[in-house]
């Protein structure tokens, strides 16, 4: 199964790497105008974004227009949300991610009515594969997130199926720059 996991991930960050920062731009734009037009994003008063690393989509756009917008940290091997109401205080965290600095005050994921997952692919069951840290895993996995979970990444990075194990959750949905794929 990690071999499985290895080469995909090896065949989507080569797509990746062939996109130009012009195209990624571009697609970045399309996806955050497909993303703030979901329902479930004009009426959730509090939303989990993430900053993203090089080859992911940019979605810091979002950010603002009255809604609450956390933005994850990383503590030792979990993943917590912070208030962020500028995107100019996120600052250099672990793994070379942007993440809200220290001041930052804590959301609970419980708050969180929708959660932006980022993903180096999802397949078309809305199943994830990350980058094998496991740090959104174990964020999937807590009780307490009850936001409706969408998928956040460009069409190359959607594939026909992935490897799946009993850890891995599905979102709710999958937004690229071509629109969005609804799986519940």
């Amino acid at each position: 199964m990690k071999t499985r996991k290895a080469d995909c991930r090896a065949q989507v960050k080569e797509l990746l790497r062939a996109m130009s920062d012009v195209v990624r731009a571009e697609k970045s734009a399309k996806i955050c105008e497909h993303i703030a037009g979901l329902a479930e994003w004009s009426v959730a008063g509090c939303a989990g974004l993430f900053a993203g690393l090089r080859g992911e989509p940019a979605v810091a756009g979002l950010c603002g227009g009255g809604k609450l917008c956390g933005y994850p940290r990383v503590e030792g091997d979990e993943l917590g949300f912070y208030e962020i109401v500028d995107v100019g205080d996120l600052v250099a965290g672990a793994f070379g991610v942007r993440e809200p600095g220290a001041g930052a005050r804590r959301i609970e994921v419980a708050a969180l009515e929708v959660l932006l997952v980022p993903g180096l692919a999802f397949d078309e069951t809305g199943m994830r594969l990350g980058r094998g840290g496991g740090f959104y895993d174990r964020l999937l996995a807590l009780p307490d997130l009850r936001a409706r979970l969408v998928g956040v990444c460009f069409e190359v990075q959607v594939l026909p199926e992935l490897p799946v194990e009993a850890h891995d959750r599905a979102v709710d949905a999958v937004v690229t720059e071509n629109g969005v794929r609804i799986f519940s």
